[in-house]
């Protein structure tokens, strides 16, 4: 994973009891955290699509 990213965008998902969002995330504190996956079906799918 590269430090070099270029576009940040902010989303706003629904926190629904006893559902998770719906996605994967990697990085840490050096490098940035960057959504991996994003479940099918998910609440992240929802939103973002």
């Amino acid at each position: 994973m590269t430090s070099d990213w270029t576009e940040v965008e902010i989303i706003h998902l629904p926190n629904i009891p006893d559902v998770g969002l719906g996605f994967g995330i990697v990085g840490g504190t050096s490098s940035g955290v960057v959504v991996k996956t994003i479940l099918p079906g998910s609440v992240a799918d929802k939103v973002c699509s």
